[in-house]
């Protein structure tokens, strides 16, 4: 179980965080089909010229993060078994 919580917790922080693949490949096209949130935010930040804006998308971003990541391990713990 604990190996199952280490690969769930990577696998959703790398969902969330994808920027990098999206950018390069697509730029977020076409339309806006390929968008993430993360994409947004740097959108917002750069091409709209909205800091503050994009600060708080980034910001609830996180929160939401947080939530997931507690909820999850939370939730991990709870099944694991004490050697």
């Amino acid at each position: 179980m604990p190996s199952l919580t280490v690969a769930l917790f990577m696998s959703i922080s790398n969902s969330l965080k994808i920027f990098d693949i999206i950018f390069t490949l697509t730029f977020g096209g076409p339309g806006k089909s390929t968008t993430s949130v993360t994409m947004d935010i740097y959108n917002e930040a750069f091409v709209n010229n909205r800091f503050g804006y994009a600060t708080a998308k980034s910001l609830v971003f996180v929160v939401i993060i947080l939530l997931i990541t507690f909820i999850q391990v939370k939730f991990f713990k709870s099944k694991e078994v004490e050697a």
